[in-house]
């Protein structure tokens, strides 16, 4: 039997360990493992960006709205000094700072409110149309024509008001927003026996 020297194992070993360590230090990625491990590390990064540029765009907006707000409140604030105000169109520039930019439009006009009307529809705009149902309860007013009652009687009452329309224009970047308010106020007594 042949006999393997201890040095020969040795040296055999040794070999085997240099190869070893070559192939670790040539082992790695391939270009194209790399180029695509780019590309969905980019992809990620582009969404990521595009979220906090809209959240930042998002507070923008925001914070221009609540500008507009503040600036109805300030208008509403000086239009309720006046106890009757007059029927009037106005517009004009806010001013600076916060208020940066920003127009209003300013709407006050007479008007009545029948109460009997506003009861049956439930809302303060136009009533309901005339379904073309027979009398009954969804359409009073067949059953008021058909008991020969007349408008005036049906009224519950006519409430002189002014009506006030109030927007606000804001600028969002290139674009401008709009803050619309629409309010009542009652008219003083003689005033609505002047009109």
């Amino acid at each position: 039997m042949r006999r393997i020297s201890l040095k020969r194992i040795n040296r055999r070993w040794r070999v085997i360990q240099i190869l070893l360590r070559t192939r670790a230090a040539a082992a790695g990625y391939t270009l194209m493992e790399v180029v695509m491990a780019m590309m969905v590390a980019s992809t990620f990064t582009v969404m990521v960006l595009s979220f906090i540029a809209e959240g930042l765009g998002m507070l923008v907006e925001s914070e221009k709205l609540q500008a507009a707000a503040a600036a109805a409140q300030l208008r509403m604030a000086i239009l309720r000094t006046d106890p009757d105000p007059e029927p009037s169109e106005k517009e004009g520039a806010i001013g600076g700072g916060v208020f940066q930019g920003m127009q209003y439009k300013l709407q006050v006009s007479n008007s009545e409110i029948d109460l009997a009307k506003v009861q049956a529809s439930g809302d303060l705009a136009t009533p309901a149309l005339d379904d073309a149902a027979p009398a009954g309860p969804q359409n009073s007013a067949g059953a008021a024509e058909s008991q020969g009652v007349s408008e005036r009687s049906v009224t519950g009452g006519i409430i002189p008001v002014k009506k006030i329309r109030l927007e606000i224009s804001y600028p969002i970047g290139s674009e401008t927003g709009k803050l619309i308010i629409h309010t009542m106020q009652p008219r003083r007594p003689e005033a609505a026996n002047e009109s």
